[in-house]
């Protein structure tokens, strides 16, 4: 299935995905230090980048399983809901 070298680049992609996985849906695995200031944000942000990779490689379920997630915490989101304009003249 995987040559050696395809073998290391995906068991590294798995072990960073799995991180960051646990660093944004799992906060009690990593001390309270660890999400000082925006490192929660930042991770998740990097989840969604990931998940939308795994998209354009045609892993569709695990991205859609992490955007469920993500959404599940977040709440749906999106140009149409999320900014709100007020007119002032």
């Amino acid at each position: 299935m995987f040559g050696k070298l395809e073998y290391e680049h995906y068991f590294f992609f798995q072990v960073m995905l799995n991180t960051l996985e646990d660093a944004v849906f799992h906060r009690e695995k990593f001390p309270a230090e660890f999400y000082a200031r925006d490192t929660h944000s930042r991770c998740m942000l990097a989840l969604g980048a990931v998940s939308h990779k795994l998209m354009k490689e045609g892993r569709a379920d695990k991205a859609r399983s992490i955007m469920t997630e993500i959404h599940s915490q977040l709440g749906l989101h999106g140009t149409n809901n999320y900014y709100t304009f007020e007119w002032h003249e």
